[in-house]
């Protein structure tokens, strides 16, 4: 009976754990996902915040920019590992333009002992424009994203902004 009890209070910790990755359509639809097309990725950082209190390029120092080219990397990784049909690439050409716009980062490590780890929670917003119209298609609101977990500090963020990358082209 114990067992049963503590399985079924794991399944709901982990439901909570995985419905408050708050990624919300907003505008538009996500059919653009669905063509055989390219996009190119605008990161904006210039309004990020570390833990809400300190601005990002505060927080990184001397290695922001690195940080910054690492989490478009790992983004644009993230996408096309798991998009079928449309693909992140750095072509002047594309039909899509995907505008990231960071506005809060931080971490948090699992009280629990077996669980240790590092995890990153992003929040901002993902605008899809048609370069051609220059059209909004699509405006995604992200609330507290939470990436995977790691043991490394610096992993842990590149793994947060490649799960993010993932969650978008899986809409």
């Amino acid at each position: 009976m114990k067992k049963t009890i503590l399985a079924t209070c794991m399944l709901l910790v982990s439901l909570c754990a995985i419905a408050s990755n708050g990624i919300v359509i907003t505008e538009g639809t996500t059919s653009f996902l669905r063509e055989y097309e390219t996009a190119n990725v605008v990161f904006n950082w210039n309004e990020a915040t570390w833990d809400i209190t300190l601005p990002l390029s505060e927080h990184w120092g001397s290695n922001s920019d690195s940080m910054k080219a690492a989490g478009k990397r790992y983004f644009v990784d993230g996408f096309n590992d798991t998009s079928k049909k449309l693909r992140i690439n750095d072509n002047s050409g594309c039909k899509y333009r995907i505008e990231v716009h960071i506005t809060n980062l931080s971490y948090f490590t699992s009280p629990l002992p077996f669980l240790t780890g590092y995890r990153h929670r992003v929040s901002g917003s993902i605008t899809v424009v048609a370069n051609a119209t220059n059209e909004t298609v699509c405006v995604i609101f992200v609330d507290s994203f939470v990436g995977g977990r790691d043991t490394d500090f610096n992993d842990s963020y590149t793994e947060c902004m490649e799960d993010l990358g993932k969650k978008l082209a899986s809409l």
